[in-house]
């Protein structure tokens, strides 16, 4: 099945390979990639989108000293393979296994850590300057960097440096959209202007009106019509780009192998300035599933590899983005001044209903998470009430614009932050870091819903508030817990369960494991208290300077200890009487890919583990 798979143990092995065998090679590339992302979840569709593109890379270029660089990350699943991790590919994603992201530590291959987007320009730019301070004149950089990931802030801000630099790089647009023209707006501004001109359309009107006259004269216009619109795409591309101080190349079919290399060959020769290869891919090219939903199979779980079927899990769940984003709707339908926001990111924080049912309130506004935070002040200094609904991860590259123009000018911006907590992904993705960053923002509210109807009395809350506000929760299930709920209280704590020996604290979703490690100790015969944070800031200090009194403190929460639940009880005791604390976190440090459930039985975050640890405290018998 893989002949030509088994014999590449690095690139050097494909340098000689025939036309007809690098053809199968890709088509080895495609089956394999399928085989496993079915199996193990992952990024499908921007895979299979650059296989011979990433065939053609490494046949020309010689790493690891020609350095390849992939914004993002998640589209290497090619480069890994052809790297020497063929047979270490079924592992990606899998705890102990590779990183579904480029990754140093796992070869050398792998010139730079890019989970985020945008960062792969800039990163090349200080290997190609490297490159030059060390004297290795000959060794390249490539930065492969995706159309929507060009008109990312940092992507910008590299472009616009690179002219006074004039580094030796070469710039790959890996264009799947055809909407490398969001990235020069102002261009394509003045070319519609010229080509929207009163003098230009009455001529084209005029000639259009004679050849609806003759035979074929249809055809005859829309290839015209067809002409036109490429002529401006090519213009703009290749003024934009020739204006940024880059030779432009393109656009190339990013599925023609024979021409992808004899392209490349000729580039490499280049070295007076940066180069920019305009290459035309498709997502989920060679597989019928992934082409027809992009987005779907982007970021997939486990599917039938035939069908594409996903494939069920234990059952259907309702999870925080759709709570959220129905939520929203609910708020929206009350309150006209109610806008959403989110950075490319609709169908993953839930968003999808909200654009359809409020077309005219709804902004994406691509990957650029720091425009899209200081946009929605903008909107809030305007009289509107914008939400913003974000990933925790991609909002850490915004948290100067949280600061500035959010909390600084108290301005009502709600934040719906999603993947909050661990997730599979590994630490470019993991949601355990954001909070020793905000708790310390001036006037921002940090909330932590339960479950789905906690969700919605938080986010209604947060409309009232009328200051920032955010609202963290995971990637999980959303599902009402059946346990008692008490009144929402604005910066009240909530006793789900009373005690007298132990008062278990949680935040959000850990709700659950305080519950179940509850449990566990009533059957040991610790009488344990059970209290749902529901506020990080303000946080309810009263009731819990009460229980700490008489009773073992526990902290439970789905981040880091250093800047999260932990720390805050550990200052309110300073100076307090208290009967101790115990805290259950994730550990300090970079936190590793892989399976959610086996991240949290080795870090001791189930609840066996956290009821054994009380028992020790207390002197019993586990």
């Amino acid at each position: 099945m893989s002949a030509l798979l088994d014999r590449v143990n690095g690139p050097q092995d494909i340098k000689n390979m025939s036309q007809a065998e690098l053809l199968q090679l890709c088509d080895e590339l495609r089956s394999n990639i399928i085989s496993v992302v079915s199996r193990n979840g992952g990024h499908l569709a921007p895979n299979l989108g650059v296989i011979e593109l990433t065939v053609a890379l490494h046949r020309v270029f010689n790493s690891p000293e020609d350095k390849i660089i992939w914004d993002v990350g998640h589209q290497s699943y090619s480069h890994k393979i052809l790297t020497g991790r063929f047979k270490r590919f079924p592992t990606i994603r899998q705890y102990g296994g590779l990183s579904g992201f480029q990754q140093p530590t796992e070869s050398e291959h792998d010139a730079f850590v890019t989970g985020h987007a945008g960062v792969a320009l800039s990163s090349a730019m200080g290997l190609a300057a490297a490159n030059e301070a060390a004297g290795r004149k000959d060794a390249k950089v490539v930065a492969v960097v995706g159309d929507g990931a060009l008109g990312n802030g940092v992507s910008l801000e590299a472009l616009n440096n690179i002219r006074e630099l004039k580094r030796n790089l070469i710039l790959v647009i890996n264009d799947n959209k055809m909407s490398i023209s969001k990235s020069v707006g102002t261009i394509s501004t003045h070319l519609t202007r010229i080509i929207t001109g009163r003098g230009y359309n009455h001529f084209k009107s005029y000639v259009k009106y004679v050849l609806r006259k003759l035979p074929f004269g249809s055809a005859v216009i829309h290839f015209i019509s067809r002409v036109e619109e490429l002529t401006k795409h090519l213009l703009v591309s290749s003024v934009f780009f020739e204006e940024m101080g880059f030779k432009y190349v393109g656009p190339i079919d990013g599925h023609d192998l024979p021409s992808l290399i004899s392209h490349f060959e000729k580039i490499r020769e280049i070295t007076a300035r940066p180069i920019a290869v305009h290459v035309i891919t498709e997502k989920g090219h060679g597989c019928k599933y992934a082409i027809s939903s992009p987005e779907k199979f982007h970021g997939v779980p486990a599917f039938d590899p035939v069908t594409g079927e996903l494939k069920a899990g234990p059952k259907s769940t309702y999870s925080f983005s759709a709570a959220f984003g129905d939520s929203l709707i609910a708020l929206a339908e009350k309150h006209p001044e109610v806008v959403a926001l989110t950075a490319a990111m609709s169908s993953g924080t839930g968003l999808s209903k909200f654009a359809k049912r409020f077309r005219e309130r709804f902004y994406d506004v691509g990957i650029a998470e720091e425009h899209c935070v200081a946009f929605a002040g903008g909107l809030a200094a305007g009289g509107l009430r914008p939400v913003v609904a974000i990933y925790s991860t991609f909002l850490q590259r915004a948290l100067d614009c949280v600061f500035h123009d959010i909390c600084l000018q108290n301005r009502p911006v709600i934040f719906g932050v999603d993947r909050a907590g661990a997730v599979e992904d590994g630490p470019t993705h993991h949601g355990i870091y954001d909070l020793p960053f905000l708790l310390g923002m001036p006037g921002l509210a940090i909330l932590c819903p339960r479950d789905a109807t906690e969700l919605r009395e938080m986010l209604f809350a947060a409309y009232e508030h009328n200051a920032p506000v955010m609202l963290r929760y995971p990637r999980s299930d959303a599902s009402d817990i059946e346990v008692p709920r008490a009144p929402f209280v604005w910066g009240r704590a909530e006793v789900v369960a009373e005690g007298t020996e132990v008062s278990i604290w949680s935040d959000g979703r850990e709700l659950l494991t305080a519950l179940a490690s509850a449990a566990l100790l009533r059957a040991k015969g610790v009488s344990a208290a059970v209290v749902n944070t529901r506020f990080l800031k303000p946080f309810d200090s009263e009731l819990l300077l009460h229980e700490a009194e008489n009773k073992l403190l526990v902290t439970i929460e789905d981040s880091q200890h250093s800047g999260g639940l932990g720390r805050i009880v550990n200052d309110l005791l300073v100076g307090n009487p208290n009967k101790g604390v115990l805290h259950f976190s994730w550990p300090e440090g970079i936190l590793p890919h892989g399976s959610v459930r086996i991240l949290r039985e080795n870090n001791g975050m189930l609840p066996e583990s956290i009821a054994s640890a009380v028992l020790k405290k207390l002197g019993r018998d586990a």
